[in-house]
């Protein structure tokens, strides 16, 4: 297999497994060489998790993030990315420790119990590198930083048994809330969204559209744990279909197109 190969051709001495692309880039650049870096493809805070190391899991994600998400990926892309990294965590070999960092988020912390599930039947030394509240994608990669942990037996089983539980379900979104991973309601932030540009055109003295990628980064700012962005605008393009927002433009993605709250009928 040839990620096999090109994991055992490495003089790396650790593999290090990130919950971000962007991060594990960030990574790669900070370490001394010769190093290992995997970075997970996708955010699990959002969209089914049900079966997901099983193709039919994969596809019945795929489905979903294809009918939903709007990122601008191609959606052969995002599957063959997963499938692939997917592979290449279950190819690691068995002699080398595996250093896994993950912040206090949903995305990371659900991150992490799949990447444990996937390690299950390794016997692996795995290190987890806690950033805290920080995400791990805030480029400062000082393992002095940060409180870094062997994971025991039970600790690992511990994670691997709260994955299983996400895996049986068919939920779409996840918040870390006093460290637990909980899903909502896939409207959660709907209210929210409503009151923010309601506020905005009452501040504003008008009903003019917002660019909804500009309304999506002054929401985020307002947040103290700000979700996916795809996924807010995922549920702006729903109130949009809901009739409750009017819409000027194609919703190809949040920069092409304008919203307001659409005026009741008197």
């Amino acid at each position: 297999m040839i990620i096999q190969q090109v994991i055992t051709t490495t003089s790396a001495q650790v593999v290090h497994i990130v919950c971000s692309e962007s991060a594990a880039g960030s990574l790669r650049a900070a370490l001394v060489p010769p190093k290992y870096v995997i970075g997970f493809p996708e955010d699990l805070s959002i969209g089914p998790l049900w079966k997901l190391d099983e193709k039919r899991g994969q596809a019945f994600r795929d489905e979903w993030l294809r009918e939903n998400i709007n990122d601008g990926m191609d959606d052969f892309v995002n599957q063959n990315k997963l499938m692939n990294t997917i592979r290449e965590i279950q190819d690691i070999p068995s002699n080398l420790p595996i250093y896994i960092w993950c912040g206090s988020n949903a995305e990371e912390q659900c991150g992490l119990r799949f990447l444990l599930y996937l390690l299950r039947d390794k016997t692996n030394e795995v290190v987890l590198i806690n950033t805290g509240e920080q995400r791990a994608i805030n480029h400062q990669w000082n393992m002095e930083m940060y409180d870094v942990k062997r994971l025991s037996a039970k600790e690992r089983l511990f994670f691997q048994q709260q994955w299983e539980s996400l895996a049986q379900t068919k939920d779409v979104c996840r918040l870390l809330l006093h460290q637990q991973i909980q899903a909502v309601q896939e409207s959660y932030y709907d209210n929210l969204i409503m009151s923010t540009i309601g506020q905005r055109h009452k501040e504003q003295g008008d009903t003019d559209f917002i660019q909804t990628g500009v309304f999506i980064s002054e929401l985020l700012t307002s947040m103290d744990a700000p979700p996916n962005i795809f996924f807010l605008e995922y549920r702006i393009r729903y109130l949009v279909y809901s009739e409750v927002f009017e819409l000027k433009g194609i919703p190809k993605s949040m920069h092409h197109y304008s919203v307001k709250l659409r005026k009741k009928p008197l």
